[in-house]
């Protein structure tokens, strides 16, 4: 029999009794027979839980609070000997079949850490209880004395399986089941794969940090987590050809001797590029200019037909997907510009309608069968944004958009009828303070759009978008450098295209250290960025101070931050009050500078005189020592825990990483650990 397990140890913000209503109806709905098994929840609030049926309730032991409660899976006689255990997280969304995983035969999956290799991730596990093995976790954890360490009960699980089993059993370690591993594409991470929608074959997406599923309002997941709701099939983001017939396809292109696409030398001609949004009808004619005037046009899909209808026959069409249905859109004349992906049909059928050369695009495998020294093609999710990146490697510097939306006109998706898109889901997105509806791969392209723009244009590009699209909005909002993005209800600024990748990490580590702070009254963060880090602070601490002095990055952190126990200063922390000046990094709005100027206030944080401070977090770029220079006073009177980012940053401020180290142990600190590059300390001396 297989026991399907949650734990829900407090009141979960007030919501325990609806995530856990939810996760039952999940994974009841994507079982095929039903569920004939039991589903447990461990809990210190039974009471909660008396109305939903189907639902068992189990006692947590005393003493297990937050991660900790789920260390209560291993305790032994907890489930019979030999029972097949499935445990998911409270906010997970099941999107598809259960059936594959359920087979698991091993003795303990769980998941690989999506941001370190190697890693655990509890988030979802399966194990046979009652097992001498799955016993000896619990025992081992009580023998050491209930270790809490950074990281929770992932850490202790790997000290478990690295450490204290080899010591058990007298033999080499070794380790539990990756379960992506076994079951690749069934299970995925929100922040890292499901964003803007499911990718196919996905049965279960985790949720690590924020967001939580109830705090996402628009795109799949209010349709997928719910009471009732469905699977996430039609919320399909690529996957329309599996990729194994993907890499087949460019294996047999590869045996008809078709040319390929080789770089050239860049020049002053002029690329019109022309992408499938409804804008492109009313731009033919603009097009067709250009062209007379010595312009290259580049048509995309059937865009290509499109334009042929106004007269105009593009000088290249450019297609990237691998369906045969695509052969449907080759017409006679024109150079082809075809992704060696594609069905070996649509590559015959382009090569006698005009001159062929294929390209290969970066794709899972594919430098195990393009031939050595072949040029790669990434630029992003959608074929008009491979064909900007087509332009530049043939030579082209300036590159003209059109069709380039990214959005709905009224109720119209392409300039064209494409079924395929008809009834598809619609975000909200806000660019430069106006708003778009927009399909999640829409709203993925215009992210794909900012960062290939910034790349091209660091490389010499001239870019121009023509229309009043998303794609158009945004690249205004790039060239004057003060606007803001918001996607997803986020607000940040428009140049940035490197911030948004890692600030999931850092939010993640932020969760493995507040745990050692020994009370959660006052938390002091800096650099206060687009303010996330204080959204997430402000769930576990009673007050928070942030600090960002960034124009453009407070501007989204006031967006942004509307907590009411969130205090926000557009300021600096130093050791001495003043002015100064910022020096900023394009693209990449996490690494702003101190610098000479008066654009802001600094202060220290001994001026604010709190009464106490729990936790002092610094990722401010090299200034982190000055910073803890103008709160000697308040780390010596409140003993917070200390975490600063340390990363040789205060070379550009005349000091080594070691002077933040001697300043601290002065103050009676040790270094107890590490979250990447945020190092931890803790006073251990008075």
């Amino acid at each position: 029999m297989i026991s399907v397990v949650c734990v829900a140890q407090g009141n979960y913000e007030g919501r325990v009794v609806d995530y856990v209503e939810r996760l039952h109806d999940m994974v009841r709905r994507n079982l095929e027979a039903g569920f004939a098994g039991r589903f447990v929840v461990l809990t210190d609030r039974p009471a909660d839980f008396a109305a939903l049926a189907g639902v068992e309730c189990q006692a947590l032991p005393d003493g297990l609070t937050g991660w900790w409660a789920k260390m209560a899976l291993f305790e032994p006689k907890r489930f019979a000997r030999g029972e097949r255990v499935w445990y998911f997280d409270l906010d997970t969304a099941i999107t598809g079949s259960l059936e594959p995983l359920f087979a698991y035969p091993g003795a303990f999956g769980l998941l690989e850490d999506v941001y370190r290799p190697g890693g655990y991730q509890s988030s979802i596990m399966s194990f046979l209880a009652g097992m001498p093995l799955v016993d000896s976790i619990w025992e081992e954890w009580q023998a050491h004395g209930r270790p809490k360490p950074l990281g929770g009960d992932q850490a202790v699980l790997e000290t478990f399986w690295r450490e204290w089993l080899p010591q058990r059993i007298g033999g080499a370690p070794y380790g539990p089941d990756f379960l992506q591993a076994l079951y690749p594409g069934r299970l995925r991470s929100y922040k890292v794969d499901c964003v803007w929608g499911v990718p196919e074959r996905t049965a279960v997406v985790f949720f690590h940090g924020q967001p939580r599923p109830h705090e996402i309002t628009t795109g799949w997941v209010p349709m997928v987590w719910a009471v009732g709701g469905g699977s996430a099939a039609e919320l399909v983001k690529v996957g329309t050809v599996a990729q194994d017939q993907v890499l087949a396809n460019v294996a047999d292109a590869l045996t008809h001797g078709y040319d390929e696409l080789a770089s050239s030398d860049p020049h002053e001609r002029l690329a019109v590029i022309c992408g499938g949004g409804p804008s492109l009808t009313d731009q033919r004619f603009q097009i067709a200019a250009l062209q007379g005037g010595g312009a290259m046009v580049f048509s995309t899909n059937q865009a290509d037909a499109h334009l042929r209808v106004a007269g105009i026959t593009a000088n290249f069409h450019v297609m990237l997907d691998a369906r045969r249905q695509l052969a449907e859109w080759v017409n006679p004349g024109g150079a082809k510009l075809y992704a060696s992906i594609c069905d070996p049909t649509v590559l015959a059928r382009g090569a006698a309608a005009g001159k062929l050369g294929i390209w290969h695009p970066i794709t899972d495998g594919i430098e195990t069968i393009a031939p050595a020294g072949a040029m790669l093609i990434g630029g992003g999710s959608t074929v008009g944004l491979r064909a900007m990146a087509l332009a530049f490697a043939m030579g082209f510097r300036r590159l003209a958009l059109f069709g380039f939306d990214s959005c709905y006109q009224g109720d119209v998706h392409h300039a064209y009828a494409q079924p395929l898109n008809d009834g598809e889901k619609v975000l909200d997105c806000i660019v430069a303070g106006k708003r778009f509806k927009a399909a999640p791969w829409m709203a993925s392209q215009a992210q794909d759009f900012r960062e290939l723009a910034t790349l091209l244009i660091a490389q010499g590009c001239e870019i121009t978008v023509h229309g009043e699209g998303m794609i158009a909005a945004m690249a205004d909002a790039m060239s004057r450098g003060t606007e803001t993005l918001t996607f997803d209800g986020i607000a940040w600024p428009a140049h940035d295209v490197a911030e948004r990748r890692v600030v999931a990490r850092g939010l993640k580590d932020l969760e493995s250290y507040i745990g050692r702070c020994k009370e959660r009254r006052t938390a002091v963060q800096a650099g206060g960025n687009v303010g996330l880090f204080a959204k997430a602070l402000a769930k576990s601490f009673r007050t928070v101070y942030t600090f960002e002095p960034d124009a453009l990055n407070w501007q989204c952190l006031d967006l942004n931050v509307s907590e009411s126990n969130v205090v926000k200063r557009h300021c600096a922390l130093a050791n001495a009050p003043g002015v100064a000046g910022i020096a900023r990094e394009v693209g990449a709005c996490g690494a702003s500078a101190i610098a000479q100027g008066d654009e802001f206030e600094v202060i220290t944080i001994d001026s604010l005189k709190l009464g106490a401070v729990d936790l002092l977090q610094l990722d401010i770029e090299g200034y982190e020592l000055f910073a803890l220079q103008g709160a000697e006073a308040t780390i010596r009177r409140c003993a917070p825990l200390i975490v600063v980012e340390l990363k040789g940053l205060g070379r550009r401020y005349g000091y080594e990483d070691s002077a933040v180290h001697e300043f601290l142990t002065h103050l009676g600190y040790a270094r107890i650990g590490v979250a990447h590059r945020d190092v931890i300390y803790e006073r251990t001396a008075s």
